[in-house]
């Protein structure tokens, strides 16, 4: 059995990589997350005084 050239073995492990990234993006759109998100609350000047 012959090896294969460098060129297709690095074909085949970047368009695996983009197969990855491209099923979590993909994952992510299809359930995102349900959790609300953190919001910070400025209770002004009053919250300085002692």
């Amino acid at each position: 059995m012959t090896p294969l050239p460098d060129r297709v073995v690095l074909l085949g492990l970047i368009l695996t990589i983009g197969l990855c990234f491209a099923l979590v993006l993909w994952q992510v759109k299809l359930h995102p997350s349900g959790e609300p998100p953190l919001l910070w609350r400025d209770n002004g000047p009053a919250a300085l005084l002692p």
